[in-house]
């Protein structure tokens, strides 16, 4: 049964009892697939024992981020079929998350609740225990809970989950971004230089597919490359990587913003980065051809 507490009777025992381990937490939805609880209110002592300086600091977070997110997913099935009318214990022990610490096992006293508006309410009393002591056995199959069920009330996902997909897959674009600019760098310091370097690549077995960076003083002597411009040369000898035995590449530095880029172009007609036409040595294309420069 739900409690005949009011929403304000909640708020008003949490104010007049800021030693004890409150919190008040409501059922909410995000979209259609984020289903979570969000805390409303908590004593100073309740967020003190969940990691934080203050009551505001707890509020910026929803529980699954403050539990161990398992024993949160499972006692969200525990609400649910508790307001489906079965009979599930609301006195429960399990863990919750402080920040960058070990979890603290509690047992949770739930008094769940809706408000006139039909929000429903979660008023829970925690008391610390020595040691973790797992959560109530529930056979979910015996509760009949249908996945449709499950979705609806549960969700797909928690904001916990949704935060830490985020957080992973912006590591891995900062791992991407990482090893541009570090190959970046790397093609920058050849400047000058002539190397060999192996390019592992399980297609090609046994062959070897080398990639020659040349500068224009060591090679190609006998062709006009244009000032700022070093030569690139792909060489796969007997590979399928490409339709020719040797791809040319060309490194540019910029003479106006110093940026530099590889690209297909021999003589491009302006600066990738500050889009001048005048990136090479102060004068455009046009204007190095009329007063009969070489390209």
């Amino acid at each position: 049964m739900r409690s005949k507490m009011t929403l304000e009777d909640m708020l008003m025992h949490i104010r007049e009892n800021p030693k004890a381990l409150i919190t008040l937490a409501r059922y909410v939805r995000i979209g259609e697939l984020i289903v979570d609880g969000q805390y409303v209110a908590a004593t100073p002592a309740a967020a003190e024992l969940h990691g934080y300086d203050s009551v505001a600091s707890l509020m910026q977070y929803y529980l699954s981020e403050t539990h161990v997110l398992e024993q949160y997913k499972t006692g969200k099935l525990m609400a649910l079929a508790r307001a489906l009318g079965h009979d599930i214990p609301k006195d429960y022990c399990v863990e919750i998350q402080p920040p960058n610490q070990k979890p603290v096992p509690v047992r949770k006293h739930v008094y769940p609740f809706e408000d006139q508006h039909g929000t429903s309410y979660f008023f829970t009393r925690l008391e610390p225990v020595k040691e973790p002591v797992g959560m109530p056995a529930i056979d979910i199959e015996a509760l009949n809970l249908s996945p449709q069920m499950i979705l609806e009330w549960g969700g797909l996902s928690t904001v916990a989950e949704v935060r830490m997909m985020l957080e992973e897959r912006a590591a891995a674009h900062d791992l991407i971004r990482q090893h541009i600019s570090l190959t970046e760098h790397l093609l920058t310091s050849l400047h000058g230089l002539t190397t060999d370097v192996i390019l592992p690549n399980h297609n090609l077995k046994n062959q070897d597919v080398k990639r020659n960076f040349v500068s224009v003083d060591a090679k190609y002597t006998d062709e006009s490359i244009p000032t700022g411009t070093v030569a690139i040369e792909l060489n796969a000898p007997n590979s399928a990587m490409t339709k020719r035995s040797v791809q040319r590449k060309y490194r540019h530095s910029c003479y106006r913003c110093k940026g530099e880029w590889i690209g297909d172009e021999r003589d491009p007609a302006e600066c990738v980065y500050c889009r001048t036409r005048r990136w090479r040595d102060g004068k455009t294309r046009w204007e190095r051809r009329r007063d009969g420069e070489s390209s």
